[in-house]
């Protein structure tokens, strides 16, 4: 019997010199377009995909600062990131983006805020089912939140990106 090739079983990918998206994911960070050396934020970087090409797009010279409000899943960044994929231009921040932990101004911000997930129902039909009204809600009032903290990060005439806003 046959096996197909697994992508994220491949010896490539457990050695960082992959990542794995979907096309939507994929052209999130051509939008936000990040110049080498510029210092950028990824206001909600769990898993980490946009931040690692983020990274790829600053360079050496450039900073991300991958902030993500859930402590398993920073700590599940730092993984794929630091030490699977060997990144040394990122930093990861643990907290919540609706009142940042710092201070700092960037020249791009990415907000890939929390969002209902029904948009993939086509892919993942088993997610209908752990969809309720008030989860969605609560997302939908979190998202201008995330917004207020994300914009006074930027710095003057920088730009931002948001993402799955309902």
């Amino acid at each position: 019997m046959g096996g197909g090739f697994v992508p994220s079983r491949s010896k490539a990918f457990r050695e960082g010199l992959i990542s794995l998206q979907d096309e939507a994911e994929a052209t999130v960070v051509p939008i936000l377009d990040p110049r080498p050396g510029e210092r950028v934020l990824d206001l909600c970087a769990a898993p980490g995909s946009k931040s690692a090409q983020i990274a790829e797009a600053v360079g050496a010279q450039g900073r991300v600062v991958a902030l993500e409000r859930h402590p398993s899943r920073a700590k599940a960044l730092r993984s794929n990131l630091m030490e699977r994929m060997r990144l040394t231009n990122v930093e990861i921040v643990c907290g919540d983006g609706t009142v940042p932990p710092f201070r700092a101004v960037f020249d791009r911000v990415l907000v890939d805020a929390p969002c209902s997930g029904l948009g993939v129902l086509r892919r993942r039909a088993d997610a209908r089912w752990r969809k309720d009204e008030a989860s969605i809600l609560a997302m939908a009032a979190q998202q201008p939140q995330l917004l207020e903290g994300a914009a006074a990060l930027v710095r003057p005439a920088g730009s931002w990106c948001i993402v799955c806003v309902p």
